[in-house]
Formats: C-alpha cells, sequence, structure tokens
C-alpha cells in the first residue's frame, strides 16, 4: 500500500495595497511584494537654526543670509505636490504660484527646505504678509528661498554632506524661476556682513558646517545669529553687494510676478 505525503496548502498570494501600487505607477518600477519607502515632506523631521551668541568664525563654516518668513518643505513626487509647514499643516491650496513653480521641476521627485517670504518693493520681507498668504489666495505673491534639497529621484540625501546637497540644489534649481529661488553662499570682504545685514533689514544671518548631513532636531550645526551677535570672523562669509543682489532679484520678480497670484 503506497504512502501519500501530504502537500503543504498553497498561501494566499500577497495583494498589494493600492498605495504601494501608486508608488510603483509614479516612479516606472515593477511591484516587487515590498513598497518602495520614498521621502516625503510629512515625514521629515525639520532641522532648526538655533540662536547662537557668535556665530563660528572657523573654516569649514558656510554663510547664508536669514529671511524673515515661514519655513515651508516643498515635495513633489509624479504629479502629487505638497507644502507643508512647520507644523504639519498643508497650505497648497493657498499657494498657486509655488505650486506651479514646483511642477515644472524636471525632477519627477524631490523635497525641498526652504523660507516662504513676501519682499515688498523696497526689497524688505513682510512676515505679516507671508503669513497671511497661507490662508488665501489672494494677496502679494510669495517667493520661497530655497537652502536645501533632502531628497531627488528616489534618493535620501540627508546622509549627505551640505556641500553635496548644495551641489545637487544647485542643479535642480536653475535660473529665471520667480517664485523659487536658491539661497546662494555669499561672501565678501571682512566687516561687510553687518553693513548688509542692517541696511537691508534682514533677520540675520546663518551659520552652517559644510560637512554635516541634515539632522532632524536641534543641533549646533546650523546656529543663527543676529548682527549685534557677529563679529570681524564671520563677516568673511557676507558681501552686501551679493545680498542686495539677491534680493533685488527677489523684488523684479515680486513686481513682475504678480499675475500669478490673481
Amino acid at each position: 500500500m503506497g504512502s501519500t505525503s501530504a502537500t503543504a496548502e498553497p498561501r494566499p498570494r500577497r495583494v498589494p495595497s493600492s498605495a504601494t501600487l501608486r508608488v510603483h505607477l509614479l516612479t516606472g518600477s515593477g511591484y516587487t511584494g515590498a513598497a518602495v519607502q520614498r521621502l516625503t515632506p510629512s515625514v521629515v523631521r525639520l532641522q532648526p537654526r538655533v540662536a547662537g551668541t557668535r556665530a563660528p568664525a572657523r573654516p569649514g563654516w558656510i554663510y547664508e543670509p536669514k529671511f524673515d518668513g515661514c519655513r515651508v518643505l516643498l515635495g513633489k513626487d509624479g504629479p502629487l505636490t505638497q507644502v507643508r509647514l512647520r507644523g504639519g499643516g498643508l497650505v497648497q491650496r493657498a499657494l498657486p504660484e509655488v505650486v506651479a513653480s514646483v511642477e515644472r521641476i524636471q525632477a519627477r521627485h524631490v523635497v525641498l527646505d526652504g523660507e516662504l517670504v513676501v519682499v515688498d518693493e523696497s526689497g524688505h520681507c513682510d512676515f505679516d504678509a507671508a503669513c497671511a498668504r497661507l490662508k488665501s489666495r489672494h494677496g502679494p505673491p510669495v517667493q520661497v528661498f530655497v537652502f536645501d534639497v533632502l531628497a531627488l529621484e528616489g534618493e535620501d540625501l540627508r546622509a549627505r554632506s551640505l556641500r553635496e546637497r548644495k551641489r545637487a540644489l544647485a542643479k535642480v534649481l536653475g535660473p529665471g524661476d520667480q517664485t523659487l529661488r536658491p539661497v546662494h553662499l555669499i561672501g565678501g570682504p571682512p566687516n561687510s556682513m553687518i553693513a548688509a545685514v542692517d541696511d537691508l533689514e534682514l533677520e540675520g544671518v546663518v551659520a552652517k558646517w559644510e560637512g554635516a548631513p541634515y539632522q532632524g532636531g536641534r543641533t549646533p550645526l546650523w546656529q543663527k545669529a543676529c548682527p549685534q551677535a557677529s563679529d570681524e570672523g564671520l563677516a568673511r562669509g557676507w558681501g552686501p553687494a551679493g545680498v542686495r543682489r539677491q534680493i533685488g532679484e527677489g523684488v523684479r520678480s515680486a513686481q513682475t510676478g504678480r499675475s500669478l497670484s490673481e
């Protein structure tokens, strides 16, 4: 009498969720049974700029202007676009000009960190006007001064150095966009930074360690300093001509781009 071997009951085939299939549809990849984790603004923990009494004046530190506006994360994943505030709120419906500029980025997947501002005709940032635009499509046009790129084409860039991310950002944001403006590192002669900040009524400067990754939470690697807390060593990373040129470009964009929000 022949023995019969029991055959294992076939396990049911795993059915991918609609969210998983949507990710693969957007990326053009085939479904392999595991969800693809792509960085989006909703999962990013912001790296704040901590206040310091004196910004570092040693080699390896770079300096950027600090604009008086609202911190935002911009995200694009195929046809999906997000504008997310520091507290997590989504405000893309109130900012059609920002959404349009993000959609024009050639990359299919990107996450950007920046400051949303309203620049008045005198070249100063109007914080109250920027806050008002987060609630309404109507009002003066906004601009986002973008200082970091956290993800690009499916790759999480947060572990890379700031210098590497700055190079990637320069490729993502080309010249000529009236709404998304890359924040450039500005150099100049000693003692020029204080004069530039006072003259343009900027909030201050941000000193960043060029070799640092992007780290969520408070860290001394990003330090914000006001003019009163600055010294000649910090000034070597700034120049009033460069700051005025960057703000001036923002003013001209605001003047010519009003139809974007009408």
